[in-house]
């Protein structure tokens, strides 16, 4: 595991940029979460050995548990204690999981 430290923009200010930055690749996309995402999220959340090997995804997983996770995001990225990404295929736009950068502001640092 690395114990590398990615940097902020020194001047950036998550509370005035809406919504977190989309980022592509030739393969993928990645991308806020919106509520139309929230029913493959349970499906994914739902499956027992995600969430045996996820700490905070409970068993059974509910939609009300993925309605309040992905509208959590955005609070959590004005107040910019983490950034959420849905990891999605470029081609088709198939949700395939997600990753998050938790920020660290006295450091400014995220990982």
């Amino acid at each position: 595991m690395s114990n590398k430290c990615y940097k902020l923009k020194q001047n950036m200010c998550m509370n005035s940029i809406a919504t977190s930055p989309l980022l592509k690749t030739s393969r993928l996309i990645l991308n806020q979460f919106t509520l139309d995402d929230v029913t493959d999220v349970n499906i994914i959340c739902s499956n027992k050995a995600i969430a045996d090997t996820t700490a905070h995804i409970p068993h059974p997983y509910t939609i009300e548990f993925g309605t309040e996770w992905v509208q959590s995001h955005d609070i959590r990225f004005r107040e910019g204690t983490s950034v959420i990404y849905a990891i999605r295929l470029n081609h088709t736009d198939l949700l395939i999981g997600s990753m998050s950068l938790v920020i660290d502001r006295i450091s400014n640092c995220a990982e």
